[in-house]
């Protein structure tokens, strides 16, 4: 009997490590998170909001009441195409290239000012207004003639715009120049008559 009383608590005592150990690792999540090679993360507290504090890759630990957001801050391209005026008012289409990659520490104000998607609605627009400000300094000639210097103007302003908002401009090309038919056609012949 003693010993019959012995195996029933063996086996309540196990029962009750088994519990234990699977509501340990079912409350895993809750207390700790792994952040993703080329990333960064930050904790959205549900009671005051986004932390300020980035973490590197790995594994972290947080408080139940706090979610971890991961965002990459690996160098990402963006691409780029738009009609243009230059300054004789002939028309360009200008596909451009713009490598970048985020501030790591600044990723929370990115996050809350611009949600995940920041480069889509940040990139454009700025790439837009330096491209459209710096032709007005070149003819549709001079475009082509001094690609390099077109390229390194836009590069300078568009890495000024883009810091201000936590964003490092790595390398700006100018993948392919487009004019009018005309244009075109115009410039070949010039081209001949020089030969």
């Amino acid at each position: 009997q003693g010993l019959a009383f012995g195996r029933g608590v063996i086996r309540y005592r196990g029962f009750k490590w088994l519990v234990g150990g699977v509501l340990g690792v079912m409350s895993l999540p809750y207390f700790i998170y792994y952040v993703p090679s080329g990333h960064r993360s930050f904790l959205f507290n549900k009671f005051s909001g986004i932390d300020n504090q980035t973490v590197s890759e790995g594994w972290h630990f947080k408080k139940p009441w706090t979610s971890p957001i991961a965002m990459s801050i690996r160098a990402d391209a963006h691409d780029f195409q738009k009609d243009f005026k230059s300054q004789d008012g002939e028309i360009v289409n200008i596909t451009s290239r713009i490598v970048y990659r985020p501030d790591a520490t600044k990723l929370p104000q990115i996050f809350v000012n611009f949600g995940y998607n920041y480069a889509s609605i940040i990139i454009p627009s700025l790439t837009s207004e330096v491209i459209t400000e710096t032709l007005k300094s070149f003819t549709a000639g001079e475009v082509v003639a001094k690609r390099m210097e077109f390229s390194n103007r836009i590069r300078e302003t568009l890495g000024e715009k883009m810091s201000g908002f936590q964003i490092e401009l790595l390398d700006v090309s100018i993948v392919s120049l487009k004019f009018s038919p005309e244009f075109e056609a115009a410039m070949e012949a010039k081209h001949a008559n020089k030969y």
